[in-house]
């Protein structure tokens, strides 16, 4: 269940214009903007089979360990969702799995509430016996879509993935 609430990201540096073209862009213009914005910034990245648009895994220096995923929703002409899977420890989904149905809903449902008020978009479900949690952001503001706009949208998402592992310590 994605929750519809949306980041909205400070207004970044004026030097930093959104394309005029923006209004008239299409996937696969987004996608080199996107790989362009990605090289000139040093990420490592790779291409993800998706039915999305186009998809990337994004190794970041700020989330040791984890990646950061982008993807243009086929729904959207011009937006890009920038998002973090955060999992729960062996130990923290041992005691989880050992929670009953009422107290794994509870539980879903405090992730959710503390996921709304830290400004992150959010979904939960249970992957190959485990529970993981994606934060999300969404950029769609013209003033935005931009390589800084971007840059800053992987660290809120990346920070909000933090957040939430900081969270998830101190509940289990």
């Amino acid at each position: 269940m994605v929750q519809k609430t949306r980041v909205r990201l400070p207004p970044t540096e004026k030097s930093h214009k959104p394309p005029r073209h923006l209004d008239r862009m299409d996937a696969s213009r987004l996608e080199e903007s996107v790989e362009r914005w990605l090289i000139h910034s040093d990420h490592k990245f790779s291409r993800i089979d998706t039915p999305h648009n186009f998809a990337y895994s994004i190794e970041y220096e700020y989330a040791p360990g984890d990646s950061l995923v982008i993807f243009h929703p086929k729904q959207k002409r011009v937006a890009l969702v920038i998002g973090s899977a955060v999992l729960l420890s062996n130990f923290q989904n041992y005691r989880y799995l050992s929670l009953s149905d009422a107290e794994k809903k509870s539980m879903t449902d405090r992730i959710k509430e503390y996921c709304k008020s830290i400004g992150a978009i959010s979904k939960s479900a249970s992957e190959n016996g485990k529970l993981v949690t994606w934060v999300y952001t969404v950029v769609d503001d013209e003033e935005l879509f931009n390589q800084q706009g971007l840059m800053d949208a992987m660290a809120a998402t990346a920070e909000m993935g933090e957040d939430l592992r900081g969270f998830l310590h101190r509940i289990f």
